[in-house]
């Protein structure tokens, strides 16, 4: 029986609501996981100081909250389904940052960003030049560069599946009804188009679970605002997109690194690290992930799931990139879906430009992502949602999509072809690989040679979250389909192979 005596002070509202309150607040910080068998009415009362009926009707409240289950002869539990309960209940980091200290973590993040845009990127292979800029920089043809660090779609297949989508906007009915202000979740029939899509990737949802969001990016960053508080932790694999880390660390989150090996993210890594840091939020890519381009396969995606239950932890899965597979492992959604939110887009699939994606959430926590959404932006763009759910009535999207699916492939077999012989680490399925240079080289000093050569890459370290991303120095990540023109690939990967093999040595830099 767990020895838990919480404080009552300062609470406002009668004696019972205020201890029921306090049983969310534990089960939300994890002092009372999933599992935990609750102090006796008679022994909760002594230690506070109140009468047993407030005890037994605050754990009746409990109970109807979802809470907790009481079993007659053993107890009362928290509910393995209680934290998502819990949270949907109580302050968010929306909420405490509109209407207290945390305030200041919207001033820290206004800051943190003034601050990078008044900063001059590094040039080119220089140290410092993989940062978000790098990462995110559209090349505008203004130079010959051979740029593999852009985890770009195939740009031709855009153009056309826009047209289509644009073209059954241009009814005056349609238009008026877009041009207004739209619920934070998104219009009904955006939501309806969105269901559909996912359904085709084989995620089931309701269309009240459903969130529409500006891309998987704002997803991530409206579930973190909704579900965690600054101070707490976010645990990631070693190797992990950089957009996370720019959205989690302005919010004051906490972030550690799990180990990884040929099959993604260590479930023992995970145990180990909810049990000294106690997370709030595991965010992982198990599909095709980013930079490694590893497929979890489904055992260990209910491992991670099962542990995550059991101590309490929201998922946020991205799968951004799983389109692109035929054949797709369940998501970890489908193995705790109480406790799973997950988030994918359109811009890797269909059109980059019309930044729309989606939340399959859990149904209790509906109301504080879209409290989030209101309070970051108000809401997702209807017209933009409204040219993607036409892409997808019409099967514009589906042809986009295959397009780009195909594509992927072929480059895979040109990067196969050019790579011969290197490590080069990924799925004949997916945008990019992880390349391990040969000794002795280490990541930025070979992507300051490729770019003596005017080829960009991305060095590991980029990517890398923390003492057990070991190799992120020893390795680049190559994108494979923001070149446009398969010629140009192909003599982007000719240099990175001649560099890595070194028969480069005696070539002077160009000036």
């Amino acid at each position: 029986m767990t020895i838990w005596t919480p404080s009552l002070a300062g609470r406002a509202g009668p004696l019972y609501h205020a201890l029921a309150d306090a049983i969310a607040e534990a089960i939300i910080d994890g002092t009372l996981p999933p599992g935990t068998r609750l102090p006796t009415h008679r022994d909760l009362a002594y230690h506070l100081g109140i009468n047993i009926g407030t005890v037994t009707r605050a754990y009746a409240l409990a109970r109807d909250r979802g809470l907790v289950d009481g079993e007659v002869g053993r107890g009362t539990f928290v509910r393995a389904e209680g934290v998502a309960k819990a949270a949907a209940a109580s302050p968010s980091f929306t909420d405490l940052a509109l209407a207290g200290p945390a305030f200041a973590n919207l001033h820290a993040t206004v800051a943190c960003f003034a601050e990078l845009s008044a900063t001059p990127p590094p040039p080119v292979g220089a140290p410092g030049s993989h940062s978000l800029d790098r990462i995110y920089h559209a090349d505008d043809g203004g130079d010959d560069r051979l740029d593999l660090s852009l985890n770009y779609p195939y740009a031709p297949a855009q153009g056309a599946a826009l047209e289509a989508g644009l073209r059954r906007c241009l009814d005056r009915v349609t238009l008026d009804a877009i041009a207004r202000y739209q619920p934070p979740n998104g219009m009904r029939a955006h939501r309806d188009a969105g269901i559909a899509w996912l359904h085709s990737l084989g995620v089931e949802v309701e269309v009240d679970d459903l969130l529409l969001v500006a891309g998987c990016q704002s997803g991530f960053s409206i579930a973190t605002m909704a579900l965690a508080r600054p101070g707490e932790t976010v645990v990631h694999e070693a190797l992990t997109w950089p957009g996370m880390r720019a959205a989690a660390v302005p919010l004051g989150l906490k972030l550690q690194p799990l180990a990884m090996d040929e099959q993604g993210l260590l479930p023992e890594s995970f145990e180990a690290a909810c049990r000294e840091h106690r997370p709030r939020l595991l965010y992982t890519m198990p599909t095709l992930h980013n930079p490694t381009a590893i497929v979890m396969p489904e055992s260990r995606r209910r491992a991670i799931a099962e542990i995550a239950r059991r101590h309490g932890v929201f998922i946020i899965e991205d799968d951004v990139y799983g389109f692109l597979l035929d054949e797709r492992p369940p998501p970890l959604r489908a193995f705790a879906p109480e406790i799973t939110l997950y988030i994918t887009s359109l811009s890797k699939s269909v059109a980059a430009g019309l930044r729309v994606g989606y939340v399959a959430a859990p149904a209790a926590l509906v109301p504080r992502l879209a409290g989030a959404i209101r309070a970051n932006l108000l809401m997702t763009s209807a017209v933009a949602a409204e040219v993607a759910s036409e892409m997808i009535r019409c099967g514009a999207a589906t042809e986009a999509a295959a397009i780009q699916r195909q594509e992927a492939r072929r480059r895979q077999r040109i990067a196969a072809s050019e790579l011969a012989g290197l490590a080069f680490a990924t799925h004949p399925q997916a945008f990019h690989g992880w390349l391990r240079l040969p000794e002795p080289w280490r990541s930025e000093g070979f992507a300051a040679r490729l770019a003596d050569r005017g080829v960009v890459v991305t060095p590991g370290a980029a990517f890398a979250g923390g003492a057990h991303a070991t190799d992120a120095e020893t390795h680049v990540r190559l994108c494979l389909c923001a070149l446009a023109d398969s010629e140009r690939l192909t003599t982007a990967l000719r240099i990175v192979a001649q560099v890595a093999r070194g028969s480069d040595a005696g070539r002077m830099p160009l000036i």
